[in-house]
């Protein structure tokens, strides 16, 4: 094989020289001559003992004129084998293998221009030469000389040498015990638990760091419960589960595990949205598959690591959510003018985006469209009535803000910055809302006197004594059925320890210094609409509640807060409005006083008749909750048809006031019409009562409330509105013949009690929605309508005498 490779290496290096000058061969007797021409001549050589000659001219024109293709060397004769080349004879050399001095002497003297290159030598590796006592002969054949059979060829096993080298590299070094167990509890895991993948290389790793020896002088040291004569892979998985507790479960993931990644591009500033929406809760669950999710620095690609079934899992999962999205387009040219010029605000998109996870993407700035999208046709339906609810707006409503004591206390009065987690998202959509407050001075006292006095103690127990006797009474009172037997029962609080004690509720009513009562009467008992026939009586109350600012000044946007969580401690003081009713039922058990009710709020559709919203009335929709259902048989519709407030702040107390004047219409009244008439008169609106599903009614279960508003507040509501009118865009007044689509915009669940404060009616009610719970309390009136109009001012100055009053006892 070796002479093989010598012969092609030659071979190759004619033809390189071919390609510098013109060679030519000539067999002359026995021998090979080689000739060729350069730049200086024709110089000829001959294969053989001898040394190159030059021959004659004549030879060399005719090797010269010899073509090129027509050369056959020796070795490319059909006839030419390697036992040919074995058989020649020992005189018969390569030019290589003549004596070097010879060759060098002839080039310098006559032919310098002449050079005979032998083929490389093949170079070895030291590996190779390393003899590992092992040594391999070829088999000799009848072609191979005698010579070369004879002599050894090293044999080089890979196998071998990987084993005596790994033996050499090992250096013996006496460690410690102690370097021993720090060694073995370098392997210990620091998680609780880890996954059968690397449990399974934990094992491998330390069964190849240790012996069993050592393993086993570990397991004795350490007092590990178990066998120390069973395999070293038994004293392995002891060590992990036994001493380190390691445990071993197939729902943790591996980083390793991790090995698939895809790149999810967000198209847009949408889908970017749409990703995080809901509160993150998309890719929350992908996460909790076992997905690691990361953004790209410039949010546009959605990184996602895992293993592959997961990785396609959320690639699969993200087209199928894009392929259903729900979009509509919205024209907020007209609202964002109405919030601008009536409102005094922004429209708050914003804020409305991350609440109904609704993305509002700007397509045209002239008439401000806007596309609407989201997962959840429902959200386009809540986004849509938000944005009218936060308006606070019906075109029937006036709203007055009293400043008297704004005016009265001067630089006195702060504004304080008020919080409340039941407020309207609108409300704090701008920033911190506050309320007027007048501060409180501080009562300077001596240190060498006593603040504790033995007169305030006496006041206290008093008191105290007095709220024990009279709960006895008012329990009695209340809720025995037989009040006869508390005639001959004389349970006073006339006297005590000879001094005689007032009653706390029985103080003499008056009003706060300053009150304009002109104002609060002329936005009361003054309408400025004509009273219809068909509208129910005029309705006068007043509501506890918190006049709130936009801003530091009374010039601001103004919100009124009705809830008024205080009262709860106040009401076991009050007594129940109607006496007939009782806290204990005939059977022993404790009967439940509070009526429930289901409250539904609507305003006419803005998005397709802006006029209808700014002039049409708003309308509520009650049902009664009978033992928690909802009971559409009472529905009862009404139309606010005219209403006005007076809002006052009270600085001093803890507590605003709102004064309210209602004037409401029915179009459904359950008392008269049945199924038939209400189909009749409201053909829509029965049609959306018939397509509530049953389980919505229960209202049992917590998140009822809340199922509810996300199932019906998706529908848009057609109410039909005999003999109404309003204006068109050039001002003239016209008649409404067709169905007015109407939105939804709050669902509530209220609970209502009737107590009674000096001969009041005083209303307290819990309101449940989707946002939480508020306390709303609220006094009513006994003004008649049909009085003179002497005789109603004296009532409304007594009512308004006797809510100050109540406020005062609150405050107490």
């Amino acid at each position: 094989m070796l002479r093989i490779a010598v012969v092609q290496q030659t071979r190759e290096l004619f033809l390189r020289r071919l390609e510098r000058g013109t060679y030519g061969w000539q067999n002359v007797g026995k021998r090979l001559v080689m000739r060729y021409s350069t730049t200086r001549g024709e110089v000829g050589g001959e294969v053989g003992k001898e040394n190159i000659k030059e021959e004659s001219s004549t030879a060399n024109k005719q090797v010269a004129e010899q073509p090129v293709d027509d050369i056959v060397l020796p070795w490319e004769e059909k006839d030419f084998t390697l036992d040919h080349v074995d058989s020649l004879e020992p005189t018969e050399r390569l030019p290589w293998e003549t004596d070097t001095q010879t060759d060098g002497s002839n080039s310098d003297a006559g032919e310098p221009g002449h050079m005979i290159l032998a083929p490389f030598k093949r170079k070895y590796s030291p590996l190779e030469r390393v003899q590992f006592g092992r040594h391999e002969k070829k088999a000799s054949s009848a072609t191979v000389s005698s010579s070369s059979s004879n002599k050894p060829e090293n044999f080089f096993n890979a196998v071998d040498f990987e084993r005596d080298v790994k033996s050499l590299m090992v250096f013996k070094q006496d460690i410690s015990s102690k370097q021993l167990y720090e060694k073995i509890d370098e392997f210990r895991p620091k998680e609780s638990a880890i996954s059968v993948r690397r449990y399974n290389q934990l094992v491998g790793d330390m069964k190849t760091a240790f012996k069993v020896s050592q393993l086993r002088h570990y397991v004795k040291e350490k007092q590990v419960p178990m066998n120390q004569s069973v395999k070293k892979t038994q004293l392995i998985k002891g060590i992990i589960k036994d001493y380190w507790k390691i445990n071993v479960s197939e729902k943790v993931i591996d980083e390793i595990a991790l090995n698939t990644e895809a790149h999810i591009a967000l198209q847009n500033r949408r889908e970017l949205f749409l990703l995080l929406s809901h509160r993150g809760y998309i890719t929350s669950s992908w996460s909790r598959l076992g997905a690691k999710l990361s953004l790209s620095p410039e949010n546009s690609e959605l990184i996602v690591s895992g293993s592959p079934n997961i990785v396609s899992f959320v690639q699969v999962s993200w087209n199928e959510l894009l392929n259903n999205v729900q979009s509509i387009t919205l024209k907020l040219r007209k609202l964002r003018n109405f919030y601008e010029t009536e409102l005094h605000r922004q429209l708050p998109i914003d804020t409305l985006q991350e609440l109904s996870n609704v993305y509002f993407d700007k397509v045209s700035e002239n008439d401000q469209l806007y596309v609407l999208s989201s997962f959840k046709q429902a959200n386009l339906a809540f986004a849509k009535e938000a944005l009218l609810a936060a308006t606070e707006y019906s075109g029937t409503v006036t709203r007055c803000l009293d400043k008297t004591f704004i005016e009265r206390d001067g630089k006195k009065v702060v504004y304080k910055e008020y919080k409340d987690p039941s407020l309207s998202w609108y409300a704090v959509n701008d920033g911190p809302i506050y309320r007027l407050k007048l501060p409180k001075q501080r009562q300077r006292q001596s240190l060498l006197v006593d603040p504790v006095r033995a007169s305030s103690l006496f006041e206290e127990v008093r008191k105290l004594k007095q709220e024990v006797d009279e709960s006895e009474e008012k329990f009695q009172y209340n809720f025995v059925e037989n009040k006869s037997e508390l005639e001959g029962n004389d349970v006073g609080i006339e006297e005590i320890e000879g001094e005689e004690v007032s009653d706390n509720l029985q103080t003499e009513p008056s009003m706060p210094t300053g009150l304009n009562f002109s104002a609060i009467s002329s936005a009361l008992l003054h309408p400025t609409v004509e009273r219809k026939p068909d509208w129910m009586p005029n309705v006068i109350n007043a509501t506890l509640g918190r006049v709130l600012f936009q801003g530091k000044s009374s010039d601001s946007n103004v919100f009124f807060h009705s809830n008024f969580p205080e009262v709860n401690k106040k009401l076991a003081q009050l007594e129940l409005l109607d006496k007939d009713t009782h806290l204990f039922g005939s059977a022993g058990g404790i009967k439940n006083q509070f009526s429930n009710a289901l409250q539904i709020k609507l305003v006419p559709d803005a998005f397709k008749k802006f006029t209808n919203f700014k002039d049409l009335p708003n309308i509520e929709i009650w049902f009664d909750v009978r033992r928690n259902k909802v009971d559409l048989n009472s529905c009862n519709v009404f139309v606010n048809e005219f209403e006005s407030n007076y809002q006052v702040p009270l600085p001093e107390f803890g507590t605003d006031v709102k004064f309210q004047s209602s004037y409401n219409s029915m179009i459904i009244n359950s008392e008269v019409d049945d199924n038939l008439s209400i189909n009749k008169k409201q053909k829509p609106f029965s049609k959306f009562l018939s397509r509530i599903p049953e389980e919505l009614l229960d209202l049992s279960e917590p998140g009822s409330v809340e199922r509810l508003v996300t199932t019906i507040q998706s529908h848009t509501m057609a109410i039909k509105m005999d003999d109404r009118y309003r204006k068109d865009s050039i001002g003239n007044t016209k008649k409404i013949n067709k169905n007015v689509p109407y939105l939804i915009t709050s669902v509530s669940r209220r609970r209502s009690i009737e107590l009674e404060f000096h001969g009041m009616p005083v209303i307290y009610e819990v309101v449940s929605n989707a946002d939480g719970e508020r306390y709303e309390v609220s006094i009513l009136s006994d003004i008649d309508e049909v009085d003179s109009e002497e005789v109603k001012e004296k009532q409304l100055k007594r009512f308004t005498e006797k809510v100050f009053e109540f406020v005062r006892f609150l405050e107490d």
